[in-house]
């Protein structure tokens, strides 16, 4: 028997298709970026480009290596999240794709690993966004007592400092999104409507 003819999917499974397929290929490339960073870290900048016209050399050498030193601190651990993370992230775009187009191929086992795979992608970016945060906030302390001891321009340090804990709450927040996200998308994929739409075009067992 030929396998019935599957219905295009409404406007919210295409939705969390193309939210799971864009969220596994940012954070899967920005975590590989991270990756080859760590491998790099002697030589690669750390901090911004626009700090720089604002501390002194001294301020700037002592930022640059408190952020270095929090790297090195947790490379081997961050390595490990950051790998796994990539991994979990090329699983989950994989088979959002085989979601997308099944090839004739039953897609409700797809579904759940999917599903597992994103969950896993949550899990993991919010240990790799508490790991960051830590850095982060090191590093903005260190670039505020730098700003605090020798600013060139005094009136532009003092707004940049004002918006140093505005910084770190955007970073902390926008981890928390993304997470989120992945969750969500997870949780739709587990749900008794996913897998009515996903696998009423799946072909009949023999």
């Amino acid at each position: 028997m030929s396998a019935p003819q599957a219905k295009p999917l409404p406007w919210h499974a295409r939705a969390a298709l193309i939210a799971c397929t864009v969220l596994a290929a940012m954070v899967g490339l920005g975590a590989s970026t991270d990756i080859a960073r760590l491998r790099q870290l002697s030589e690669v900048p750390i901090l911004p480009a626009s700090y720089k016209t604002l501390l002194t050399a001294e301020a700037l050498q002592k930022a640059e290596g408190v952020a270095r030193a929090s790297m090195l601190g947790m490379r081997s651990s961050r390595l490990a999240v950051l790998t796994l993370l990539c991994i979990a992230c090329t699983v989950t775009f994989l088979t959002v794709l085989r979601l997308w187009r099944p090839l004739g191929l039953p897609r409700a086992g797809v579904l759940r690993l999917a599903s597992f795979a994103a969950l896993g992608c949550a899990l993991l970016r919010t240990v790799d966004g508490a790991q960051d945060a830590v850095i982060f906030r090191r590093m903005i302390a260190a670039v505020g007592q730098g700003l605090a001891d020798g600013p060139a321009d005094p009136e532009m340090a003092r707004l940049v400092a004002s918006s140093l804990p505005v910084q770190v709450a955007i970073h902390m927040g926008w981890t928390l999104l993304v997470a989120g996200a992945f969750v969500v998308v997870s949780q739709y994929f587990r749900s008794t409507l996913a897998r009515k739409l996903f696998t009423a075009g799946d072909p009949a067992p023999p």
